[in-house]
């Protein structure tokens, strides 16, 4: 086993590709998450109906919420009001 592992380490440290594939491209590809994912102003908007008062006061402090008191036909609801999800 560990005559396998030195022959892996011995081949890695002559191909340069092979390090710069392991050491370069993730912080490449998290690099590229964090500008595209980080920082976001974007506030969701969730429409509820028939939830616990405490879960709709901590939903609040994360998104947009709008309390429904019958119980709307989802598909519909969603497109016509603009509203991104239906608890």
């Amino acid at each position: 086993m560990l005559s396998i592992v030195k022959r892996i380490i011995g081949q890695m440290k002559n191909d340069q590709r092979s390090l710069g594939l392991l050491l370069f491209a993730p912080l490449l590809v998290l690099t590229l998450l964090f500008f595209i994912l980080g920082d976001s102003n974007y506030l969701p908007k969730i429409a509820v109906y028939d939830m616990n008062e405490k879960f709709v006061t901590e939903l609040e402090n994360h998104a947009a919420v709008s309390e429904e008191t019958e119980q709307p036909e989802a598909v519909d609801y969603l497109e016509i009001n603009g509203i991104d999800a239906l608890i």
